[in-house]
């Protein structure tokens, strides 16, 4: 994350090399990972409320949509990338607040969390596709900061699309297509 944050407070541009190596690196995601394996376990105990949560979520979504615009104007075409601090903090906030609805006694079945949940492998290795494709179109870089919020959920959708699809049409054989 401090990859992402301290070359724009500094105005450093990365080699690309490092770039790339920054982009698909797992490194990232490691923290949801490790945090989903203490709770899971019962090695870590959060004893925060929901209630108490709730407003801290909020605020790291509000600095979360700051920090992307702030990435915007100084010139980050990545914006919405998830390697920011803030999405950081709003990613382990959910693991917290969903490890307790799971936990809880009214957990909820939600289908659609549960369908994109076994698509997630394919829309992630999508949807920078449709990303680079939005780019190309004229408008887009006029419209993007504005409505980045619907097209990030236009994005998950098709990318939800192509990924069900490509599970329909390949059956068996979509897994070695990462649907």
């Amino acid at each position: 994350m401090s990859f992402t944050i301290i070359p724009q407070l500094i105005g450093l541009e990365i080699n690309k090399y490092i770039d790339i190596v920054m982009s698909i690196s797992c490194l990232g995601w490691f923290t949801y990972f490790y945090l989903g394996y203490l709770l899971g376990n019962g090695l870590m105990k959060v004893k925060a409320s929901k209630s108490q949560l709730n407003p801290i979520l909020f605020v790291s979504i509000l600095i979360q949509i700051a920090e992307g615009y702030w990435y915007y104007i100084l010139g980050n075409q990545n914006c919405g990338t998830q390697l920011k601090l803030s999405c950081l903090l709003t990613g382990c906030i959910v693991c917290i607040l969903s490890d307790k609805l799971l936990k809880s006694e009214k957990c909820p079945k939600v289908t659609i969390l549960y369908i994109i949940g076994n698509c997630s492998f394919g829309i992630y290795y999508s949807h920078m596709v449709f990303v680079l494709l939005l780019r190309h179109v004229s408008f887009y870089s006029a419209i993007s900061p504005i409505l980045f919020p619907i097209i990030a959920i236009t994005i998950l959708m098709i990318s939800l699309c192509l990924v069900l699809v490509g599970k329909k049409v390949l059956g068996k054989y979509s897994k070695y297509f990462a649907f």
